[in-house]
């Protein structure tokens, strides 16, 4: 889908939008927040997440924020190629990754695609060896990383 001359289309990808299952996780709250701030003229911000549908994005698609899922699961490698084909089909500038999951895959796409990849970490639980073992490749394919 193309989007106005002079904007910037981000894609946030995410591996799921709640904890639970059911309620929005604080990433996906931020999300909702962050949408509406966005100068509209600037930038346009799509959503996805890795897993099947759940509430927790029908809360966003609420907040008037458009979402979309891969249904492929954290692990699966089919995340690169659904995330390259969604990517191209709402034709983004910049994909946004929030996770390891989203990262691993997303770096992988974004770099295929030509496109900037920004890795964000909002909270680091419990890093197990195979991120460690993703990270080093995948480290010069980020054109920016965030952690909070």
């Amino acid at each position: 889908m193309a989007h106005a001359p002079g904007t910037i289309k981000v894609l946030h990808v995410i591996d799921k939008f709640s904890m639970d299952g059911i309620n929005p996780s604080s990433c996906t709250r931020l999300f909702a927040q962050w949408n509406p701030r966005f100068d509209a003229g600037q930038f346009e911000m799509v959503y996805c997440g890795l897993r099947q549908p759940e509430p927790a994005g029908q809360w966003m698609q609420d907040q008037g924020c458009r979402v979309f899922y891969l249904g492929k699961g954290k692990f699966s490698p089919g995340n690169i190629t659904a995330t390259e084909e969604l990517a191209k089909r709402e034709n983004a500038d910049i994909l946004h990754l929030h996770g390891y999951s989203s990262a691993n895959f997303g770096r992988i796409a974004a770099t295929r695609l030509g496109l900037p990849a920004v890795m964000h970490e909002h909270a680091i639980l419990n890093v197990q060896p195979h991120q460690y073992a993703a990270d080093w490749p995948l480290r010069k394919k980020t054109a920016v990383a965030v952690a909070h």
